[in-house]
């Protein structure tokens, strides 16, 4: 078999007129296309168990986060189909003599199956943590499945017909509805694409750790709009519609951010600004109101604040704009830490002052350059307040473990030199007894 005679070959089996009028004609329930069945059956199942074993032997969990890779691992099954579905085709065609009918809409599915599985993990990937969830991906593969029998049965004919013939008015220009739904498909295409690169291109820019984090943001959300804003203006008269179309919807989008949009519009904006003067940056220590927490994430409308429970709070990028934050860590990155402690009137308060600051000081964690600093604070009802201040470099995990090592070992060295932690004291005096 030369290679015109393959191309031919393979031209005919996706010819979905002819084969789709066969389908009909075809006597399901004959001997021959039982065995047939059962042998496309046995074509999916030996295609299923291969790709678990490759996907089990070669690609592991963590393959998720990684495109080609999790994109291949996709594609294993439906390429399988469609190779076996081949060499079944030649086999029953050089030793049965009747036409292959189930064998053939198996090789036309597996295509389609590769184009969903594609598209699939190309939103898989661009989507942000987990928000393309399963239920997404089904839904969605249910659509293109759905376009794929309306091409089969050659529905789509009827309807690409009907919506040709449907044609409105947008101002002066007139536009079908069929130019409308392609258009609209054809830019939430190009956007995926755009965001698909615009992914690798953040990627790629987060591995450069000579650049400042900030900044590496800012340019990544730049380009992630830019390539987004080219897609639409690329693709839209790329489909046939004008683009003066727009200019009702520009009015009608700018009346719009005037008064419903303008605190969306402005927490966008905001966060431009926040990421471009740097006043906050990623692992900082902040205090919103009465909520302390890192900042884990910066989003382009609201930033994610984690406190050191686990609890998040979504501020709003306009808030660090238009209000006074505090920001404990804005300077060098370190943190001033106080913890109290209170001792019996009868301590020795300098040995005390002492054991705090050797206590803070034997935590790794604790800035050695800042040495800590004990201070007596307060004569109190049951003891003296001592406090020891420690300066300590920011940290994404919090201070509770910290805090809880450096109170510890206080407890340790204070037992050991007979120091005491007082118990609350009343004087109780009895009037006419």
């Amino acid at each position: 078999m030369d290679f015109s005679q393959i191309l031919t070959f393979f031209s005919s089996l996706f010819q979905k007129q002819e084969f789709f009028a066969r389908f009909l004609e075809r006597r399901f329930f004959a001997t021959h296309s039982l065995i047939e069945l059962g042998v496309a059956a046995v074509v999916i199942f030996i295609a299923y168990k291969v790709a678990i074993f490759l996907n089990h032997r070669y690609f592991a969990k963590e393959d998720q986060t990684h495109f080609l890779r999790y994109w291949s691992s996709r594609l294993i099954f439906p390429i399988f189909i469609l190779l076996l579905g081949l060499i079944a085709t030649s086999i029953w065609n050089k030793w049965s003599g009747h036409q292959v009918v189930w064998l053939r809409l198996l090789m036309i599915a597996a295509p389609w199956m590769m184009m969903i599985r594609t598209f699939t993990s190309v939103l898989h990937y661009i989507m942000p943590g987990n928000r393309f969830s399963s239920s997404s991906e089904k839904f969605l593969s249910g659509l293109i499945w759905l376009g794929f029998i309306l091409w089969f049965t050659g529905l789509s004919d009827t309807l690409y017909r009907w919506s040709n013939n449907m044609v409105f008015s947008l101002g002066k220009t007139k536009i079908s509805l069929y130019n409308l739904a392609n258009g609209v498909f054809w830019v939430a295409i190009s956007i995926m694409m755009a965001m698909w690169l615009a992914q690798v291109f953040e990627n790629r820019l987060m591995k450069l750790e000579r650049m400042n984090l900030s900044l590496r943001i800012v340019l990544g959300k730049v380009a992630k709009t830019l390539m987004v804003f080219l897609a639409i203006l690329i693709t839209l008269p790329a489909v046939g519609i004008d683009l003066t179309v727009l200019s009702v919807f520009g009015g009608a989008l700018g009346i719009g951010l005037g008064f419903g949009l303008q605190k969306i519009a402005s927490n966008y904006v905001s966060g431009f600004i926040i990421l471009l003067e740097r006043s906050v940056r990623v692992n900082d220590y902040l205090t919103v109101s009465s909520f302390s927490g890192i900042v884990t994430k910066i989003y382009s409308r609201y930033v994610v604040l984690q406190a050191p429970t686990g609890e998040e709070a979504l501020i709003p990028n306009e808030t660090f704009v238009s209000s006074t934050i505090i920001n404990k860590s804005f300077t060098d990155g370190k943190v001033w830490r106080k913890l109290d402690v209170q001792v019996a009137y009868n301590t020795d308060i300098p040995q005390a002052l002492s054991i705090l600051e050797e206590a803070a000081k034997s935590c790794p964690r604790v800035d050695k350059e800042k040495p800590p600093r004990g201070l007596v604070r307060e004569f109190a009802d049951s003891g003296i307040n001592l406090a020891i201040g420690f300066w300590v470099a920011n940290s994404p995990t919090g201070y509770s473990s910290l805090d809880s090592e450096i109170l510890l070992e206080i407890w340790k060295r204070f037992k050991a030199n007979n120091i005491e932690f007082p118990y609350p004291q009343r004087e109780v005096r009895i009037l006419n007894p």
